[in-house]
């Protein structure tokens, strides 16, 4: 089990990562070519999804209080 306040800052951290990918994709447009933009899209997107179903659902299943979706 994951401790609290553990649980609290992964969330924080986690929830961060996910914005700074997202600014990836905000910066690269326009930026590049379509092609390159929707790989760099696509790998942020994977990336995004392996943060959601990796770390943050395990944490907010052990902790759905934290879980402010809900």
């Amino acid at each position: 089990m994951i401790e609290i306040d553990a649980a609290l800052r992964l969330k924080k951290r986690a929830l961060a990562a996910v914005a700074e990918l997202d600014g990836i994709v905000n910066d690269i447009r326009g930026h590049c070519s379509e092609d390159d933009f929707e790989i760099i899209r696509r790998g942020v997107g994977l990336s995004v999804g392996r943060i959601v179903t990796d770390v943050l659902e395990p944490v907010l299943l052990q902790h759905p209080e934290i879980d402010d979706l809900k």
